[in-house]
């Protein structure tokens, strides 16, 4: 779970350094870029629950919530949480297949380039 806890040590480390030298736009999306990492464990549950590491799933799945409010009602989190507390290993198999095939867990976009970037 290092992943996670290093990329929210950065996300307030830019934080601070933003704040001390007053620069406004990194502290305007802090939050985002807190809520992102929310969705990452998703990501991440399902990278374990692949690799049959129920129990890292479940650490993420728990971590979640902690950093974006709410996700708990998202259909993503909720059936990930169905395959980690599924006991039949067919079902399992089956319902992660059926996981894969509905729900796009993948890395698109980091974020919106903010008003005014220059493309370099």
């Amino acid at each position: 779970m290092l992943g996670i806890f290093e990329h929210f040590v950065i996300i307030n480390a830019f934080n601070a350094t933003a704040k001390s030298i007053g620069y406004e736009k990194p502290q305007k999306r802090y939050q985002e870029a807190v809520e992102k990492l929310g969705e990452m464990c998703l990501r991440y549950a399902l990278k374990m629950l692949q690799n049959d590491e129920r129990q890292c799933a479940k650490r993420y799945l728990h971590l979640a919530p902690a950093l974006k409010e709410g996700i708990q009602k998202d259909k993503r989190y909720q059936e990930l949480w169905k395959l980690v507390d599924t006991d039949n290993r067919e079902e399992f198999i089956i319902r992660l297949q059926e996981f894969e095939k509905e729900n796009v867990l993948v890395r698109t976009v980091s974020y919106e380039p903010p008003e005014g970037f220059i493309e370099i």
